[in-house]
């Protein structure tokens, strides 16, 4: 099936692949032996991987770049109170993307078949796309917080496969306020409060996130020339 107007965000698709309407988005069927070429509008990319250290997410938030070998991968626009959607791609098991970013987001999808679902342009969901609704006075105006939390704040300053890929001690590196004497790794500053907020969201990265930044805190106490 092909169709005439795509959806919103989304520039173009690439033409070995047939479209398939779904409740909430697209699945793109591979017809020949190239990659399923996307094109969308810019944004936002948080690329979900998995390595023998567990679960890692790779956020890049503006300028050119590019993400590859994890099998999810989300595109928000770049407002938080933007009515556009946010998409996520997923590939399945054994599947791979490629994501460039540019002026636009280019996707190149190693896989069989390529799921396109559509969100708010901040998900009430976590990383893996699990939703929650928050069934309280002002909840939605809550919701809406938490998810502009998550996306915004809590997802970029995780840089451990992107701006701290080359730091000698990467491992569970997070952005800190405590810049004066680390440069942002692990001081007793605020990070006791991200692993308190990732714990209750409970999603398997952020539960490895957690875990990560725990043990290089220890490693720090350890290791630290400076006693602090």
């Amino acid at each position: 099936m092909r169709i005439s107007e795509l959806p919103e965000r989304i520039v173009s698709i690439s033409s070995n692949a047939r479209v398939e309407p779904t409740a909430d988005g697209l699945r793109l069927w591979r017809e020949d032996g190239e990659a399923i070429a996307l094109e969308l509008d810019g944004g936002p990319l948080y690329l979900l991987r998995r390595e023998a250290g567990g679960w890692y997410v790779l956020p890049h938030l503006d300028g050119p770049g590019q993400l590859e070998g994890g099998s999810l991968v989300w595109s928000l626009p770049p407002e938080a109170a933007s009515p556009a959607p946010a998409w996520r791609l997923r590939v399945p098991e054994g599947g791979a993307l490629e994501v460039t970013a540019g002026a636009s987001v280019r996707v190149a999808a190693r896989a069989e078949w390529l799921e396109l679902t559509r969100y708010a342009g901040r998900p009430r969901a976590d990383i893996f796309g699990s939703s929650y609704i928050l069934d309280i006075e002002d909840g939605e105006l809550l919701t809406q917080a938490c998810a502009a939390f998550y996306w915004d704040t809590l997802l970029p300053c995780v840089v451990e496969r992107t701006r701290a890929v080359e730091y000698p001690a990467p491992e569970g590196y997070v952005l800190s306020t405590l810049a004066c004497n680390y440069g942002g790794t692990y001081p007793d500053v605020d990070h006791e409060f991200q692993i308190k907020g990732r714990l209750a969201l409970g999603s398997a990265l952020d539960e490895d996130v957690a875990r990560r930044m725990m043990e290089l805190q220890c490693r720090m106490m350890r290791e630290d020339p400076e006693g602090l």
